[in-house]
């Protein structure tokens, strides 16, 4: 990989982090989003007692209500955060101090040529950071992570859904309007994820969708709760259960995720 990329992308990443003021989703969603994934490491993951965990973005702990690495230094783990960007990895750092964590392993590197050793995690997880990168970087990316785990290790991978009629259709319109502040290349479809999993040698053990919100769901409640405080709350959290039971339907739930997850093996 051309290094001239871990550059650019470095400094629009700093860039960014530099503007935040706070995370775009409301405390409520927030929330959610942090459940469904602690529920599907639980349910990829295994048992994560002494276990090297990596989570290849760390922008949910340096801004957002959504992280859920802290969650992992509990569970018996040597857990390990990376960011391309060394302002949001500070930031995280902060944000671990403040809320009394013990997380000091936070470093710097670009997922498609990481400063890891071969075979050194058990588990990864890749949270939406691979769909934000170009589609020609993707194939670097999971050759890089399957390189750095251990023979049945296992790659929980999160990417934009794009079997999801509403999510893809906010998706393209605000890259039309350039209303969003991250860039973002594409949303993904499960034949791709399994094209490029064949390609980097992966097996995709299990798939399946998480976060089933309704798109305008999120720009809605922050709304809500603007003006009507803790009422409003009290109401989001009701209709959030009913979505989230909605999306348990196995038939249904690429229909309905903001995500697709794939449990990808190291065979």
């Amino acid at each position: 990989m051309n290094s001239s990329l871990f550059s650019s992308d470095m400094k629009y990443w700093d860039s960014l982090a530099r503007m935040a003021a706070g995370h775009h989703l409301e405390a409520n969603v927030a929330a959610y989003k942090r459940w469904e994934h602690v529920r599907l490491i639980r349910r990829w993951g295994g048992s994560l007692q002494g276990k090297v965990v990596l989570k290849t973005d760390l922008y949910e702990e340096a801004f957002g209500e959504d992280h859920f690495l802290f969650w992992l230094l509990n569970r018996g783990a040597a857990v390990i955060g990376m960011d391309v960007s060394p302002e949001v990895v500070r930031r995280a750092r902060e944000r671990a101090r403040a809320l009394h964590k013990d997380f000091h392993c936070a470093m710097t590197t670009d997922v498609r040529r990481m400063a890891f050793k071969d075979a050194a995690f058990d588990l990864i997880i890749s949270n939406s950071t691979l769909d934000n990168l170009p589609f020609r970087s993707v194939p670097y990316a999971l050759s890089e992570l399957r390189r750095i785990l251990k023979p049945g290790g296992v790659l929980i991978l999160t990417l934009d859904n794009g079997h999801n009629p509403l999510y893809f259709s906010g998706y393209v319109l605000e890259k039309l309007f350039r209303t969003n502040r991250h860039y973002q290349d594409r949303c993904y479809s499960i034949q791709q994820v399994k094209a490029l999993a064949r390609q980097s040698r992966f097996h995709i053990q299990d798939t399946g969708a998480i976060v089933h919100l309704p798109t305008p769901f999120n720009k809605a409640a922050i709304f809500l709760t603007r003006c009507q405080g803790q009422r409003a709350r009290r109401f989001l959290r009701r209709l959030i259960m009913f979505f989230a039971g909605a999306g348990k339907c196995k038939r249904t739930q690429r229909l309905t995720g903001w995500f697709l997850a794939f449990k990808m093996v190291k065979e």
